[in-house]
């Protein structure tokens, strides 16, 4: 998967591109390395990376403190870059500003599921007093994504910073037993990505006068493409995760499951973490329907022409399956569990 994202950076070849793709290129590979210096000094310590296997679960307890310390560390330093989480987020506005909308949602959405689930494997092996830096990491990934994407003027630039604060929420779910985890993640993950898709791809569909760099091109949009529009607007709403959208009951879920948490393990740093999770999830109403609030309420600067628009029952279909999960959510699980 690393490589995959790594080529996809570079895939624009021009300097702006370039300039973008090279840190990421150069820190990637460098986090990749001590990923698996972390892997290949755990699996010395126990002499296998099955889960699964005693031996695994054995050297949390018998092996020296500081040489897990040690791995764990260099492994959760690698995966929150893959996840572009704080402090480790710089280079995920700059890349995802230069890709196209396939591209970008998929560097967005992929990496950030695929380490919670690990994340969500390991939460077993992890020591409980591990959880404090957990929640202060969550905590100043949702401040960064949620604030950087509320000054931004730029579209791409806005998504971007929205995705790193998802990225911040979606890994809550590290504080909680390992099975709902997995199930809040599995619904969470489905549904961001749903909205994500619609979007992100709704932003870069390209008709004859439409470019989405700068928010100011967004006026007037309704006039001329009312169903784009829409489209958008319910896309917006499922990212804040209002209803009718399926990201609702999945925020509800991930705070359901923190509140157990601190029921469980009362701490400063999970309560601060669900306190910022709500002021978070306000502050994204704001930066979300900035973009609605152009199309629908801002006057073009030049007449524009009503667009035939095409191809809008793709998008029209993921927006109904964005809120079918709130509809039918039993659907959905009864399906994963097949």
């Amino acid at each position: 998967m690393s490589l995959g994202t790594y080529l996809l950076a570079g895939i624009r070849k021009d300097s702006e591109g370039a300039r973008a793709a090279l840190p990421y290129v150069l820190f990637g590979m460098a986090t990749s390395a001590i990923f698996l210096y972390g892997i290949s000094l755990m699996y010395g310590l126990s002499g296998t990376m099955s889960f699964s296997n005693p031996a695994f679960t054995r050297v949390f307890s018998s092996a020296d403190p500081l040489f897990i310390g040690l791995s764990l560390g260099l492994i959760s330093c690698a995966l929150l870059f893959k996840m572009s989480w704080a402090p480790l987020q710089p280079w995920s506005p700059d890349v995802l500003e230069t890709l196209s909308a396939p591209w970008m949602a998929w560097i967005s959405i992929a990496p950030k599921i695929a380490v919670t689930w690990l994340g969500i494997r390991m939460i077993h092996f992890i020591p409980t007093d591990m959880s404090m830096y957990i929640a202060v990491l969550a905590i100043l990934t949702l401040l960064i994504g949620n604030l950087g994407a509320l000054r931004q003027t730029n579209t791409k630039r806005l998504l971007a910073y929205s995705s790193i604060a998802h990225g911040g929420f979606m890994a809550m779910v590290w504080l909680s037993p390992a099975k709902e985890a997995t199930e809040a993640l599995l619904f969470y993950g489905l549904t961001y990505g749903l909205s994500t898709i619609l979007v992100f791809f709704l932003a870069e569909y390209q008709t004859e006068n439409d470019v989405v760099d700068n928010l100011d091109t967004w006026k007037g949009l309704s006039k001329s493409q009312p169903i784009k529009s829409f489209l958008l607007f319910v896309g917006f709403i499922a990212l804040i995760g209002l209803p009718p959208a399926g990201t609702f009951l999945a925020k509800i879920t991930y705070f359901s499951l923190l509140w157990e948490s601190i029921q469980a393990h009362s701490s400063i740093a999970t309560i601060t973490l669900l306190t910022v999770a709500i002021f978070a999830t306000a502050v994204s109403v704001f930066y979300y329907l900035k973009i609605p609030f152009y199309i629908y309420f801002k006057k073009s600067d030049v007449n524009q022409a009503i667009i035939i628009e095409k191809n809008m029952w793709v998008f029209g279909i993921i927006a109904a399956g964005i809120i079918l999960c709130l509809l039918a959510p039993n659907l959905i699980f009864n399906f994963w569990n097949l």
